[in-house]
């Protein structure tokens, strides 16, 4: 390869752009320093002039694309600072500078996301820092429309950024969305976490009362609020199977015996356990085997790959949700809705091992788009599950469900956005209860009571 002198900052940013893209690609530990030095046509060591580890580039990665969000999100940059633009149009600007940011730096975007995965403190440091400025940008906005910065106000402001994010990661695979249909619904879901109401509605178009704007607006019929049926998820998985490292081609499933069962729970077990100590990324088969105490082929037996044992593990947790939220819900008509919403949450467990799993496999699904379609099916499954649930304990408190769409998608960005300040502050009772604050907030935005008319 010709290689071409560059100034230093050049030739940092080039090693940065390529760091980038092949960290949004591919786990940090299948990204090669030497692969790096040869896309730039460097040796390795230039390379190491500019960063002495992988580790060195990764945080640097991270670090700009921390900074590109903290940057392109503050006002100044748009030409909507105070006194040359209303509120309302200063709300719309902040999202619209946001969701910019993924379709002018995709990679470095996917970059970051798969840095909030990272065992590295230093990389949670970067992202937390920057992540502090970018709810300070959009705290200005809700101050400037007569909201009060608070810390339950920062806390939905957190939980909102964690669903915009998703929804725009969703549409870099998915561009059944448009940009104006996303748009809407970070503006209106950014509205109603918050609470912020005065004057705001203009900045999100239609407000009529007759149909949500995601019903309005046709979102319902799109991946990203299609709900699956179970059948139709099983049938998803079996056609994108094998996934990641498969093994022998699966012969004509086995009878499901006692022992069979004891087995399989076996591996799940171990498997949970291994990810959590050193990460879905660098656990292979055999250390999952052998921590079990199985043969390959007995793993082969129950699963074709590691993804699809995550899958199975992701199913049978979600199962056991489901059953505790089933149970809690039995008898609640004497409660208060306060008090449904706080023995729902007890239901729900905040688990530091497996929250660092699943954030590491998200990042993994997104580099895998038939697995991203499954792990997008699956979930929108359990919401499926769980918002009848839901609606029922809203019914017995008087209220009723206007939307029953976008509250599962409120719901999950909540409890997303949330669960990462229970585990970073554990003992701190007050994060608690602005997420449980969080949760009635949601319920209300999107519930009413139950009148004669409405029943």
């Amino acid at each position: 390869m010709t290689r071409t002198r560059l100034n230093p900052s050049d030739r940092r940013d080039q090693l940065l752009r390529i760091g980038a893209r092949l960290f949004a690609e591919r786990p940090y530990d299948d990204v090669q320093i030497e692969e790096i030095a040869a896309r730039a046509g460097v040796s390795r060591g230039l390379m190491y002039r500019y960063f002495a580890t992988k580790r060195e580039l990764f945080r640097a990665v991270v670090g700009r694309a921390s900074e590109r969000v903290a940057e392109g999100t503050a006002l100044e940059a748009s030409g909507t600072a105070p006194g040359t633009a209303t509120p309302e149009e200063r709300l719309t600007a902040q999202v619209e500078m946001f969701l910019d940011l993924f379709d002018t730096d995709a990679d470095l975007m996917r970059a970051l996301h798969a840095g909030t995965a990272s065992a590295d403190e230093e990389v949670r440091r970067i992202i937390a820092q920057g992540a502090r400025r970018h709810e300070d940008h959009v705290l200005d906005v809700l101050e400037q429309l007569g909201s009060a910065r608070t810390a339950a106000l920062r806390a939905a402001v957190r939980s909102w950024i964690v669903m915009a994010r998703a929804g725009a990661l969703d549409r870099l695979d998915n561009l059944d969305i448009s940009r104006g249909e996303l748009r809407e619904i970070c503006l209106r879901g950014l509205l109603a976490l918050t609470g912020t109401r005065a004057g705001a509605a203009s900045a999100v178009g239609n407000t009529s009362t007759q149909a949500s704007p995601i019903q309005a607006s046709g979102l319902a019929d799109t991946t990203m609020y299609r709900i699956r049926s179970r059948s139709e998820v099983s049938d998803m998985a079996t056609a994108t199977t094998p996934l990641g490292d498969a093994g022998p081609a699966a012969a004509e499933p086995a009878p499901v015996t006692a022992r069979r069962a004891r087995t399989r729970q076996r591996l799940l077990d171990a498997a949970l356990d291994v990810f959590a100590e050193q990460g879905f990324g660098r656990t292979t088969i055999e250390q999952v085997c052998d921590r079990a105490g199985y043969s390959r082929g007995a793993f082969y037996s129950n699963f074709s790959s590691l993804d699809e044992l995550f899958l199975a593990m992701w199913e049978q947790r979600s199962d056991r949700m489901l059953a505790g939220l089933r149970a809690a819900f039995a008898d609640t008509s004497a409660e208060s809705p306060e008090e449904a919403l706080r023995t729902a949450l007890a239901a729900i467990p905040v688990d530091d091992a497996w929250y660092r799993v699943t954030a590491e496999f998200t990042a993994h699904a997104l580099r895998n788009p038939p697995l991203r379609r499954v792990m997008a099916a699956r979930e929108k499954s359990i919401q499926d599950t769980v918002l009848p649930i839901v609606a029922g304990a809203l019914r017995r408190s008087g209220r009723r469900v206007t939307d029953e769409t976008a509250l599962g998608y409120a719901l999950v960005a909540v409890h997303d956005g949330t669960t990462v300040q229970v585990l970073v502050e554990p003992d701190d009772r007050e994060v608690r209860v602005r997420r449980e604050e969080l949760f009635r907030r949601v319920l209300d935005a999107y519930s009413e009571p139950t009148t004669e008319e409405n029943r």
